[in-house]
């Protein structure tokens, strides 16, 4: 959470996994939320800075947090000498919720500096109000020569001032062992409520300290082993201040529970890969432009081997796989690209009015994972014929995580509005230059996937993206918030997908005479997207006194088609069956 980039410039913007967009004003990450009679603004202090009362504050929610405690050293040893650090604690933590009338014209804010090896961490202060102090830092051990010998963890930072708050977690302990060739424990440091401390693990080699996760966390204890250097503890980070302007007269906790959200009427079908009529769950498709899933598509250029399937994630829900496959490619020419994408027929995003002065902006949402530690994909919005794109890059790792992203309106180019293709959603695993675009998180004159920085899928055999749960909103009150997700009804999403692909089946039996045709009809399950449709039939294996080859014709709306065939010979019995299937993909 509230992993920001460094060095910002103004303007920069941050989505949270599952929040909000947050820009970056010169002092802090801000974003906001507006209806009628109020709203809050929200800003987030990551250094020294001053708040300033807007006049028409109602309330003020301010939590402060401390810098989080370095771990303690590994002590310099001689032959048979152990030692171990103990780790970090976490930052102190205080809350309160004041009225406007409680609070001064102007605070000062001061943000406490991450402890270095066996220092503690800075404490963190909003004015008068109240300071979140800063965990203290992790010890080194004794030596330890023939037993084990302990070294107490730092204790977590306090507070002092503030209406309320919390202790910061205590660091771990570290063990120097003079047995098992030295195997050492080297003491986690406490962990903040926004991410871990440095990681606690066994050591045999002399090892200094990891540095502390996010905010507020302490660092780790080194490790050293016989006759070693000294192993400096692994540092904490630094506390911040985050600031809740509500400006109604509402209660605050009234106020969130009717935060605005973008529309709940999601643009994307088969969000969460539910249905997938043609190969099912498990078979994937290796062939450029074959669907995986229902209106989701592999589009790729690459001498690699590129896969897409539906699978059932480990946590029981099914995923889109874009899979690197047993043929890398590491050279990535120009035209390259793998990626997965979605169109969407034009009639369901008239209402965005792109194209036009009156374009709305618009919310993207979708959760994703990869198999290895750290991956960048890119994330694209175009028109369908390529002149207009919205890009941004984001970063997988092992874990699934919720993106949002805040897409403005786009107010030129060509949006297509009837039962055509009118957007291209689209997730990219690999892009060459031709498809990279000059900027992120802004319109574009070229057709581009993916931002410079984007990685390559391709790059290692069996490498692998997953994605799910996927929804575009239009955000006509620019809330830059997605609805809450919603698994799709799975009966409602196959008549959807139906509308686009599905099939028909048809069966004859009675008595037949020879040279005589007989007739069935095929009715679709759902009527295909107009204008769309293309037949193609199999027949189905059973014919008797019938030829195994078929004819059909399209009737009338579209929905149904008549086959005729004509019996080979006159008998009491005679059978034909057969299978159409109805394509109406954009």
């Amino acid at each position: 959470m509230f992993n920001f980039p460094s060095s910002p410039a103004v303007g920069d913007q941050y989505a949270s996994p599952g929040g909000p967009v947050y820009q970056w004003n010169g002092v802090a990450w801000g974003t906001s939320a507006v209806w009628p009679g109020g709203g809050i603004n929200e800003y987030i202090y990551p250094a020294n800075a001053t708040w300033v009362k807007p006049p028409n504050l109602k309330f003020l929610d301010v939590e402060a947090l401390g810098a989080g405690g370095g771990g303690g050293p590994g002590a310099a040893t001689a032959a048979g000498q152990y030692t171990a650090g103990s780790g970090g604690g976490a930052g102190g933590r205080g809350m309160g919720l004041y009225a406007a009338a409680e609070l001064p014209a102007s605070v000062p804010i001061t943000i406490g500096a991450a402890g270095a090896s066996g220092a503690a961490g800075g404490t963190t202060s909003f004015g008068s109000l109240g300071d979140a102090i800063g965990g203290q830092p992790g010890v080194t051990s004794a030596v330890a020569t023939t037993v084990a010998v302990p070294a107490v963890g730092g204790y977590g930072g306090s507070r002092s001032g503030f209406k309320h708050g919390a202790a910061g977690a205590h660091g771990g302990p570290g063990l120097a062992l003079a047995i098992s060739n030295g195997y050492s424990l080297r003491g986690g440091g406490g962990a903040s409520p926004y991410r871990a401390g440095g990681r606690s693990y066994y050591a045999y080699t002399s090892n200094f300290g990891d540095p502390a996760n996010g905010w507020g966390g302490g660092g780790s204890g080194g490790h050293t082993n016989i006759s070693s250097a000294l192993q400096a503890g692994g540092a904490g980070t630094a506390g911040f201040v985050r600031v809740r302007e509500y400006t109604s007269d509402w209660e605050p906790a009234v106020l969130d529970l009717l935060k605005p959200t973008a529309d709940t009427r999601n643009r994307i079908v088969n969000p969460a890969m539910q249905i997938s009529q043609e190969l099912g769950v498990g078979t994937g498709t290796g062939t450029n432009g074959a669907y995986a899933c229902d209106q989701w598509n592999l589009q790729f250029l690459t001498s690699g081997a590129p896969t897409a399937a539906v699978i059932v994630d480990v946590d029981g829900l099914n995923v889109l796989r874009l899979y690197a496959g047993a043929t890398a490619d590491t050279s990535i020419a120009a035209g390259d690209h793998v990626h997965t994408r979605q169109p969407i027929e034009g009639i369901n995003i008239t209402d965005f009015k792109w194209g036009t002065a009156s374009g709305k902006p618009a919310v993207l949402r979708f959760s994703g994972r990869a198999n290895v530690a750290s991956l960048v994909i890119g994330v694209s919005i175009r028109n369908d014929n390529g002149s207009r794109s919205f890009v941004r890059n984001v970063t997988l790792t092992g874990t699934m995580q919720d993106f949002v992203i805040s897409i403005p309106p786009c107010l030129d180019g060509t949006w297509l509005t009837g039962n055509v293709a009118g957007m291209l959603v689209s997730f990219a695993g690999t892009s060459g230059s031709n498809t990279i675009g000059a900027a992120e998180n802004t319109w574009l004159t070229t057709n581009a996937i993916a931002a410079a920085g984007v990685g390559n899928l391709m790059s290692t055999i069996n490498q692998a993206i997953y994605i799910r749960d996927v929804g575009l909103y239009l955000d006509p009150n620019n809330t830059k918030l997605p609805p809450p997700w919603q698994m799709p009804d799975e009966a409602q999403e196959l008549r959807a997908c139906q509308r686009y692909w599905q099939k028909s089946y048809a069966f004859y039996v009675g008595n037949v005479v020879s040279t005589v045709s007989y007739a069935t009809v095929h009715n679709a399950p759902v009527l295909p997207r107009p204008g769309g449709a293309a037949l193609s039939g199999v027949d189905g294996g059973i014919a008797s006194n019938f030829p195994a080859t078929m004819s059909y014709v399209l009737q009338g709306t579209g929905q149904h088609a008549i086959e005729n065939r004509v019996c080979s010979a006159t008998s009491t019995f005679g059978r034909y069956s057969s299978i159409l299937t109805w394509n109406a993909r954009l």
